[in-house]
């Protein structure tokens, strides 16, 4: 497989992952309207995968071509268990790093085995090895395969379905499952996303401790109760229908719930996602606009750029990187 298709590629498992382990609602959250495969392809070719020919040129990446459908098959086969920005290790295969821990390098790709670059204030970074269990990852440093940061700021094995969480537990649950009934150090128990789905029209909703609203249907935000929000599943309506804001959203694709929220109204109009130039729409997750677009500083939509593309802000490049009024992938160390 030629380098250049790989992003693309690793998107697609990246998207099946995230529509197979996370419900509807959440999915929908986490993409804000936006076609995952789409825009995790230009993500990953901006960035690291912008500056590998690069590494590879340099000797300190080997590149097997070969190699990268095993790569992808065994992150697929991962489903629900992938944990952080942790690649199989079939992908070592086709990506290896040849730096050794305590060199200097310029991307995780370079550095031997899983261990990561880690920079600080400046060009270039170190390879450094992944924290074991119970060791300290409060400074940021990724755990090892199969762990996470927990609570604690200790690395652990993340709680699968019906194990403890959260409270005195310090445990996260794992990717796909959520921590239910936690109150206070009294820890809840993890349990699949799919088992919150148990809402129907006209019942309370809650994103934080369930339940969800079943697939069909969106948790809307009614209004304030106290200091507490005030959620409700509703049924989606048409292109110009009233709404409220709600995930997912209520309007049909490519539209969003203009609510003035910050007037007190909690009722709006569903209308086309703002392009290239208009003021930015709000929604439950912030600023929208339409997809292929985000919100500037000045609060105007504005085109995602790829690198080299012209950018006022980090927001405006796939890359998030914006030096000098250009998006730029991630800096490459040079004469090391």
């Amino acid at each position: 497989m030629p380098l250049e298709q790989v992003p693309a590629r690793l998107a697609e498992a990246a998207c099946s992952i995230l529509r197979n382990c996370l419900s509807p609602p959440v999915a929908d959250f986490f993409l804000q309207g936006r076609d995952c495969e789409a825009f995790l392809g230009r993500q990953f070719s901006n960035q690291d995968y912008s500056r590998l020919d690069e590494a590879i040129a340099a000797g300190t990446v080997v590149y097997d071509g070969t190699k990268v459908e095993g790569c992808l098959d065994a992150l697929e086969a991962l489903g629900c268990n992938i944990e952080g920005d942790l690649l199989p290790a079939a992908c070592e295969e086709a990506f290896r790093g040849t730096v050794p821990v305590g060199m200097p390098c310029s991307m995780d790709f370079e550095c031997v085995g899983d261990a990561v670059c880690v920079m600080r204030d400046s060009c270039p970074g170190t390879c450094t090895a992944r924290v074991a269990a119970g060791g300290d990852c409060s400074s940021g440093l990724p755990c090892a395969v199969g762990l996470v940061c927990q609570d604690d700021g200790r690395c652990g094995a993340p709680a699968g379905p019906g194990e403890p969480c959260g409270g005195m537990s310090g445990r996260e649950c794992r990717f796909g499952l959520a921590c239910a009934g936690q109150e206070g150090d009294m820890p809840g128990r993890c349990e699949a996303l799919s088992a919150r789905l148990t809402a129907t029209e006209g019942m309370s909703c809650n994103f934080d401790e369930g339940p969800l609203c079943r697939a069909g249907l969106s948790c809307a935000l009614m209004g304030f109760g106290g200091m507490a929000p005030t959620m409700q599943c509703v049924r989606p309506v048409a292109a110009g229908g009233a709404c409220y804001v709600a995930v997912p959203e209520m309007c049909p694709e490519g539209q969003y719930c203009n609510v003035n929220l910050m007037g007190g109204s909690f009722m709006g109009t569903c209308m086309p996602l703002p392009g290239d130039g208009q003021p930015c729409g709000m929604g439950v997750t912030g600023e929208r606009c339409a997809d292929g677009f985000a919100c500037d500083e000045g609060d105007v939509c504005r085109r995602l750029q790829d690198n080299g593309g012209a950018c006022s802000s980090n927001s405006l490049c796939y890359s998030d990187r914006c030096v000098s009024g250009r998006c730029e992938g991630p800096e490459f160390c040079t004469g090391r």
